[in-house]
């Protein structure tokens, strides 16, 4: 039987209300916004629905303010949101007219998305539709068959449909960045400010709470899975998990990051929804990612990894790609109901 929490990654398409209200539509397309990635799965968004629109809110008491001072990433988690609440209406036959900070860049109103006239969707969004409930962090190795240029091109232009770009770590330079993942590794975990923070949103595998990284996500047994989070807060374990993001960096079809050319709340909203396009036409072709980001928490490092890849603009995800073995299989990580973050 499936655990309650995972219950939203069932969502049947053939469910939507085709004859139910403007309101009843919103509705059902939110089950599929909440399938957006978060950092440690905070799922920091809340939703209003309004006669023919939805606002998106950021939730700020699902924040990280040890990781995430300047909620960064947070707005792009509801970026990645308001991706999916995009495409699944698209796909629906909707056309939308999306708002983006319509009360000023300080206001926690992110969004606002009203429904347009009826419009045929792309091709392209039926596809990346279909992959929504297919996309999940993955922490295994991945095999290291090259990913072939035209799966390149289409990786790139999904980040710049969204105003981002996507940059592919070559082998040289992967060595350099994996040694600013390795340091990040190690100086986030020699603060224990970090370390709490990390271990509030840990899970034991049983847990049946809504948010939070349980503990199969990064390959725990049930046992360990319920002691990880007090030895997380006690320990330092830098250095091993400096060896495990070299292992899954080095064990990757393709690495790469998301630039944007500013940061601001505006290029992170923007980044957020470019992350998602980028992971959802990754699965269209069977690649699955998780991301390499702690040099991206400490800002001295950020700046390294600009200088590093010569970027002209400003680093906003480590992303890793590939295609994991297909005789391992982890659950996604739970959800919160679209109810429960649903004005």
């Amino acid at each position: 039987m499936t655990q309650s929490n995972l219950k939203a990654w069932q969502i049947r398409a053939d469910d939507y209300p085709v004859h139910g209200s403007a309101q009843e539509r919103l509705r059902f397309a939110l089950n599929y916004a909440i399938l957006a990635p978060s950092t440690h799965n905070t799922q920091p968004w809340r939703f209003h629905l309004e006669d023919g629109s939805v606002e998106l809110f950021a939730e700020r008491r699902r924040a990280l303010p040890v990781i995430d001072p300047d909620d960064r990433e947070l707005v792009m988690a509801c970026g990645a949101a308001l991706c999916n609440l995009l495409i699944a209406l698209h796909h629906y036959g909707w056309g939308t007219l999306v708002e983006q900070f319509p009360e000023g860049p300080e206001s926690d109103l992110l969004a606002r998305v009203s429904l347009a006239v009826p419009a045929h969707a792309s091709c392209q969004e039926h596809r990346l539709f279909d992959c929504i409930p297919r996309r999940h962090a993955c922490y295994l190795p991945f095999d290291e068959d090259p990913v072939g240029g035209e799966v390149l091109r289409d990786l790139a232009r999904a980040a710049s449909q969204e105003g981002a770009r996507l940059v592919v770590v070559d082998d040289l330079a992967r060595v350099d960045l994996i040694e600013l993942v390795e340091q990040a590794d190690r100086e986030l975990e020699a603060d224990p400010a970090y370390r709490k923070e990390f271990a509030d949103w840990m899970r034991a595998n049983s847990s049946r709470q809504g948010t939070g990284v349980p503990g199969y996500s990064r390959g725990l047994g049930n046992l360990f899975s319920w002691l990880a989070p007090a030895v997380e807060r006690r320990f330092d374990l830098g250095k091993g998990h400096a060896e495990q993001d070299r292992e899954l960096a080095w064990c990757s079809a393709l690495v790469c990051v998301l630039a944007s050319d500013e940061d601001t709340p505006l290029h992170w909203l923007m980044a957020g929804r470019a992350l998602q396009n980028v992971l959802l036409t990754g699965v269209s072709y069977d690649l699955q990612a998780s991301t390499l980001n702690p040099p991206l928490h400490r800002s001295e490092l950020r700046t390294q990894l600009t200088q590093l890849l010569g970027l002209a603009g400003h680093p906003q995800a480590i992303v890793r790609m590939g295609r994991p073995p297909a005789t391992v299989r982890r659950p996604p990580t739970p959800r919160l109901a679209a109810s429960d973050v649903m004005e």
